[in-house]
């Protein structure tokens, strides 16, 4: 089963009873907590699969991904990222039941029997955003490098090769190894 773009009601009961699959698309203007932590472009792309659980709950299994530029850290610009998640959790509709299962599962609470698809995924993006948004190596911005050694005539770079700090303590330890006293 395939939906457009939009922030649809999921009667997640009803598509739990006839084991629905569903591909779906939520507009980004739909994700508004995760609008407040990266620029969205592209709506959210969801595959999600609803079953009744061995207790009578019912679960959804799926992935979640969405393209989205978050500021990287170094030059504060924004960086392309593709943000994947999955998702695996007990939907109810009651505290009681978010108690109970949450002791063995993950719980979304819904209200009256619906759930709305950003309510179902946008937690699980929040959750998957990276810690190190752009770190030295995917940053395109990046400036080199560079360390000035008061002793060398020229800086050197990150890439180069520069002699050890503990060359010399190195040296000194193989001297005395090499005494005639030792």
């Amino acid at each position: 089963m395939s939906a457009s773009v939009g922030d649809q009601n999921l009667e997640f009961r009803a598509l739990a009873r006839r084991e629905a699959d569903l591909e779906i698309r939520v507009a980004a203007a739909a994700l508004s907590r995760l609008a407040d932590a990266a620029q969205l472009g592209s709506p959210a792309h969801v595959e999600a699969s609803f079953r009744m659980d061995e207790h009578g709950q019912c679960r959804v299994r799926g992935t979640v991904s969405i393209e989205l530029a978050l500021e990287c850290q170094r030059c504060l610009e924004p960086v392309a990222q593709v943000i994947e998640a999955s998702l695996d959790a007990v939907i109810v509709d009651t505290e009681a039941a978010a108690i109970q299962v949450g002791k063995r599962s993950d719980v979304i609470m819904a209200d009256a029997g619906e759930l709305l698809a950003s309510e179902l995924i946008e937690d699980e993006l929040l959750l998957a955003l990276p810690v190190d948004r752009c770190g030295d190596d995917q940053c395109p911005r990046m400036p080199p490098l560079v360390y000035v050694d008061p002793a060398a005539a020229e800086p050197l770079t990150a890439d180069e090769e520069s002699e050890s700090p503990f060359s010399v303590l190195a040296q000194l330890k193989s001297d005395t190894d090499d005494s005639p006293g030792a």
